[in-house]
């Protein structure tokens, strides 16, 4: 699991706080993710770490903001909701963009999940590049790390 780990966020699929607890970000298996492991196997390990991690807290999910709604994120999206957990949507790349076609495709996103989401999601918008979104991502990481050890 090292391996699928290491492909989804650069270093690690989970982390732990000083608390213990697990804030879980992750993207739809693309790229050298695909080359590297089977893709059922790396579905298997995404679903077995979400299932069974008593302790995550949060699950932030990473869309392309450059892209309208992507057929495997709306296929992971809604194996999400069937998991209850709590979860985020984390709008990437939004520098490589205008704002106006940004807002179009997270607007094309919700319409298309709203079919199968009871409620609708927090919505973030980032830019590793800028550092947009970072304050606002941490600050809500913050706050559910509290709220986990204080219930």
């Amino acid at each position: 699991q090292k391996i699928i780990a290491e492909a989804v966020d650069g270093k690690r699929l989970g982390g732990h706080g000083a608390s213990g607890v697990y804030v879980l970000v992750i993207g739809a298996a693309r790229g050298h993710v695909i080359e590297q492991l089977n893709r059922a196997d790396f579905n298997e390990a995404v679903a077995d770490f979400i299932e069974e991690r008593e302790n995550l807290v949060h699950l932030f999910v990473l869309i392309d903001s450059r892209l309208t709604p992507q057929a495997i994120d709306l296929e992971f999206l809604r194996w999400v909701v069937t998991a209850d957990v709590s979860y985020s949507l984390v709008f990437t790349k939004t520098d490589k963009q205008s704002n106006s076609v940004t807002q179009s495709n997270i607007a094309l996103f919700k319409h298309a999940i709203a079919e199968f989401v009871p409620e609708q999601p927090a919505v973030f918008t980032s830019s590793s590049t800028t550092r947009k979104g970072r304050d606002e991502i941490l600050d809500f990481i913050s706050a559910a790390l509290k709220t986990a050890k204080a219930g």
